[in-house]
């Protein structure tokens, strides 16, 4: 009886170690092509205003769309860093205004252009709101984006 239940159990953990590896590998696989997706998108719409040094309406409209071909629920940090020479009795500093998405789309809404200036530091951030539990049992945020640049303004 022993020996019986010896095999059954050893046939069992095979079948299992043969079905959730390959399970496991796949996940993996879509995963990292995910994050290559969503860091090429995030990768075109940033460069996309450095170079320009505005952002529209239809711009910030077909970001979402692309973003939302990707599986999963997601939420889109933007920041804006402004940059600021101060000379405060001879010593020069920097100062930084920032600005967040919440700035960002009023002005978007309000006029359907918001404008950056030469320098400005632009940071956007795609996090992933929704995290799904993975085969081992912990929790999977690892398909997150961040990417920036400097507004070079080419077009004046």
């Amino acid at each position: 009886m022993d020996e019986i239940f010896g095999r059954v159990t050893a046939i069992l953990f095979a079948a299992a170690v043969f079905m959730g590896m390959p399970l496991l590998y796949m996940s993996e696989r879509a995963k990292s092509a995910e994050q290559m997706y969503l860091l090429t998108v995030n990768t075109e719409f940033v460069d996309s205003i450095c170079n320009t040094g505005f952002l529209t309406m239809e711009m910030y409209q077909q970001f979402y769309k692309e973003i939302s071909a990707a599986s999963g629920i997601y939420e889109v940090h933007m920041y804006r860093e402004q940059k600021d020479i101060v000379l405060e009795q001879g010593d020069y500093s920097y100062e930084s205004i920032f600005f967040d998405e919440k700035d960002m789309l009023a002005e978007l809404e309000k006029n359907r252009v918001y404008e950056f200036e030469r320098g400005d530091y632009l940071k956007v951030a795609i996090i992933k709101k929704k995290e799904w539990m993975n085969f081992v049992g912990s929790r999977d945020s690892s398909v997150n984006v961040l990417y920036g640049g400097t507004v070079r303004y080419e077009d004046f």
